[in-house]
């Protein structure tokens, strides 16, 4: 009786596994020991697994489907780096056995904070300050983990690209949220709050995303969190300073943005900021994005080709979200008046190179992105083409002059005003020595990142500045910054 189930036990071995069922005679035979019913077990695993596994769980997904529901959060979109900000901070991956452990990358981390405070472990020894990172720890790749929220289970799973090169996408990857279908709100409330998560941990810095373009896509880096900056930190005149202010803030206010949609036109504002290089056009664009908070979005016209600035003005925030996008150096980034790609034409090996008519789509052809504010900057005017700076594309123009001397004393006032300056010069009020520089140094036409830089030389003293002034007159300053 017990042949027949061998036999049959054998048929099936050579059905999935051909040869096998000779080897078990053999090695039985040998060893005068019937060791189908020790070997079964060891058998039957890689072959329900390899075969029945996959066919039961495709027979059961309409089944499952009624229970347990998935939201697949992509690598490029916006709610990545939120949701890993979130993770990074929680820690629900405490209990998990995988974790990815780093520290801060040359790249760094999409959800880094800015705050040095934050970044590195707080120590009472001084050779340890400031060097000692802290660990950011996220659950590990390709697992499952889950974690409770609002008293209802999730899972959570990350699957990693293949074959991403470049420093921009080597870490690139997707994110799955399992969830209970019947759990659908909780798992939008989870969503809005690790929303709002982000916006408190970003208050306070001023987000600046870059654009980026390889090979296969183009998208939004968002490097790192700048310092915010303040209107009086602009060295440049007052007058041009409320001026552009009060009209972003018209441009920004409810009623103007509903004049413009019961009307049909569409809601955006473009500014061309044009000067000589250090007088502040940059700084004017996280000047105006802290004053608004507004989020910087930042495109060098010649490291991405017409595909790619389509692709990035269409990634811009939906309305009613608003944000900042900034041209840079347009004067510089090989588009001809004729429309032709100047990159291309100097070097035909050359990707990237871009075309005047897709520059002028982007910014107010059919199906332009609506609720922004455009920022374009040149060092260089009159090389642009006209229909560039035509109203529509470009509303008004602001020209970024090096300071006179109302605006160097007022800045000088600015920079040195949280230090003593009576206490080392009794006889001299900060106003005073304000006055005194700004008449030695008009007539050099410094621009405001000339000033800067030779007023970080005096360590926050302006009783040096005004002594040392000498060395404006016969040392060229490398600007610390635009």
């Amino acid at each position: 009786m017990s042949e027949q189930p061998d036999e049959a036990l054998h048929s099936l071995l050579d059905t999935f596994a051909p040869g096998l069922s000779w080897l078990i005679r053999l090695i039985s035979a040998a060893l005068g020991v019937n060791i189908l019913s020790s070997v079964l077990p060891l058998v039957a695993l890689p072959i329900i697994s390899t075969f029945l596994l996959p066919s039961l769980s495709r027979a059961l997904e309409p089944i499952i489907s009624l229970f347990v529901a998935s939201a697949e959060i992509r690598h490029r979109n916006n709610l990545y780096p939120q949701v890993m900000r979130w993770v990074s901070s929680v820690r629900f991956h405490s209990c998990s056995s995988s974790v990815i452990v780093g520290i801060t990358e040359a790249f760094g981390f999409l959800w880094d904070s800015n705050d040095d405070s934050l970044n590195y472990v707080e120590t009472e020894i001084p050779a340890y300050r400031g060097k000692i990172e802290k660990l950011r720890i996220t659950p590990g790749q390709e697992r499952f983990h889950f974690f409770r929220y609002q008293k209802c289970w999730f899972a959570f799973y990350r699957d990693p690209h293949r074959n991403a090169l470049d420093p921009f996408s080597r870490n690139a990857e997707n994110i799955t949220i399992y969830y209970m279908s019947w759990n659908k709100a909780v798992f939008e409330n989870l969503l809005v709050d690790i929303q709002k998560f982000n916006v408190d941990c970003r208050r306070g810095q001023l987000a600046v995303f870059y654009a980026r373009q390889d090979k296969r896509d183009a998208g939004w880096q968002n490097m790192c969190d700048e310092i915010p900056r303040s209107l009086d930190s602009l060295a440049q005149d007052k007058e041009m300073k409320r001026e552009m202010i009060k009209d972003i803030e018209k441009f920004l206010s409810k009623d103007i943005t509903d004049f413009y949609r019961q009307r049909g036109i569409p809601h955006r504002r473009g500014y061309l900021f044009h000067g000589p290089p250090g007088t502040g056009k940059s700084s004017c664009c996280k000047v105006i994005a802290t004053h608004f908070e507004l989020p910087i979005y930042i495109i060098n016209l010649a490291t991405v080709d017409d595909y790619g600035l389509q692709e990035l003005f269409r990634t811009l925030p939906a309305p009613p979200a608003r944000c900042m996008v900034v041209l840079e150096d347009i004067d510089t980034t090989g588009i001809d008046q004729r429309g032709n790609t100047v990159n291309e034409e100097k070097d035909a090996s050359r990707q990237k190179g871009i075309t005047l008519a897709t520059v002028l789509n982007a910014l107010d052809g059919i199906g332009a992105h609506n609720g922004h504010i455009l920022v374009a900057t040149t060092n260089a005017k009159a090389t642009l083409d006209p229909a560039l700076t035509r109203p529509g594309r470009i509303d008004k123009q602001f020209e970024f002059r090096n300071p006179d001397a109302p605006t160097i004393h007022y800045y000088f006032s600015f920079f040195f005003g949280n230090h003593d300056a009576d206490a080392k010069s009794p006889n001299t009020t900060l106003d005073q020595l304000a006055s005194q520089f700004s008449d030695v140094v008009t007539h050099l036409a410094l621009s405001p990142a000339t000033l800067q830089e030779y007023f970080l030389q005096c360590n926050g003293d302006p009783v040096m500045a005004v002594k040392n002034v000498a060395k404006l007159e016969s040392t060229d300053l490398q600007p610390a910054g635009p």
